[in-house]
C-alpha cells in the first residue's frame, strides 16, 4: 500500500521507528503495527469524509505521527512515560492525541473535538485500534472548560490547532491543574510576535513565561513546541463562551 502515493507502508513504519528512537521513544512491533493501522484508517476515512487535505495526506507520517511525538523534547526534564492525564484540544483526526496514546500507553488521553464527523472517526479509531487509554469527548472547549469534570482536571494539555497563541492559551489553560502544563505545537514563522501578543492572556490566565523548544527532527516537519506551566488558578469567567477561537486577548473585564 502507498501512503499518499509516495512510500510503501513498511518503509513508512521504518521511518517512524527510526525517528521515534532518535527521540528516545522505542516503539515495539505492536505499536508500529498500530500506527500503520491508524494511518490506513485515516486514509480510508479521508476518501469519504475529507478529514484533511491532499498535502496532509502525503505527509501523514512526518507531519502528523512523527511530529506529534516531538512533544517529548518539551518534556525532557521529566520521565515522559510516567502516568499522566492528557487533553488534546481540537483533536481533529486525532493529532497529536492518538499518536501520544499509542506511544505512551500509561497516558490517559482525552480527545476533544467539536465537529460531529471527526468525533465519529475518533470513536471508530479508538475502537478499532483497541486504545483503552483513549476517551473521546464531543464539544467546544469554550463550554467544556466550565464543566467541573474537566476544569483543572489534566496534567497536560496539547494543541496543534491553527490559531494564535493567545487564543490557544485561553482555550487550554483552564483545563490544566495547577503546576500542570500546556504544550502548543507551533510553526517558527511569526512566533515571536505571537508570544508577545499573548503576554496579557498569559498573565491573566495564570501561566508561566513560555519555554520554546525547537522540534526539528529528521523526517518531521520541524517547528517549535511552546510550553507553559500553570502557576495560578484561571479566573472562573475564562474562557469566554463566545467566539471560536477567541479573536482578541481577554481583558480584566472579561475575567470578572
Amino acid at each position: 500500500m502507498l501512503v499518499g502515493g509516495i512510500r510503501p507502508m513498511a518503509e513508512c513504519v521504518g521511518v517512524l521507528l527510526e525517528g521515534s528512537a532518535s527521540l528516545g521513544i522505542h516503539l515495539d512491533e505492536h505499536q508500529g503495527a498500530t500506527f500503520a493501522a491508524y494511518v490506513e484508517l485515516l486514509l480510508a476515512w479521508n476518501r469519504r469524509f475529507t478529514l484533511f487535505g491532499p498535502s496532509a495526506a502525503a505527509e501523514l507520517w512526518s507531519r502528523h505521527c512523527l511530529d506529534a511525538l516531538t512533544v517529548v523534547l518539551a518534556l525532557a526534564d521529566q520521565p515522559v512515560e510516567r502516568e499522566r492525564t492528557c487533553l488534546d484540544v481540537g483533536s481533529g483526526a486525532g493529532i497529536p492525541g492518538i499518536p501520544l496514546a499509542i506511544a505512551f500507553p500509561r497516558w490517559r488521553v482525552t480527545l476533544l473535538e467539536s465537529t460531529a464527523k471527526r468525533v465519529r472517526f475518533l470513536e471508530l479509531a479508538r475502537e478499532q485500534l483497541h486504545l483503552a487509554n483513549v476517551r473521546v469527548v464531543g464539544g467546544r472547549a469554550q463550554e467544556l472548560a466550565h464543566d467541573a469534570l474537566h476544569r483543572a482536571a489534566y496534567d497536560l494539555c496539547v494543541a496543534r490547532a491553527v490559531a494564535r497563541t493567545a487564543a490557544l492559551l485561553e482555550l487550554t489553560l483552564p483545563f490544566v491543574r495547577r503546576h500542570g502544563e500546556v504544550i502548543l505545537y507551533k510553526g517558527v514563522k511569526s512566533l515571536r510576535d505571537e508570544l508577545d501578543e499573548a503576554e496579557v492572556a498569559r498573565q491573566m490566565l495564570g501561566a508561566s513565561v513560555p519555554a520554546v523548544t525547537p522540534a526539528a527532527l529528521a523526517g518531521s516537519i520541524g517547528g517549535c513546541l511552546v510550553r507553559y506551566q500553570k502557576l495560578a488558578e484561571t479566573p472562573p469567567a475564562l474562557p469566554r463562551r463566545a467566539g471560536s477561537p477567541p479573536r482578541e486577548s481577554p481583558t480584566a473585564r472579561d475575567a470578572r
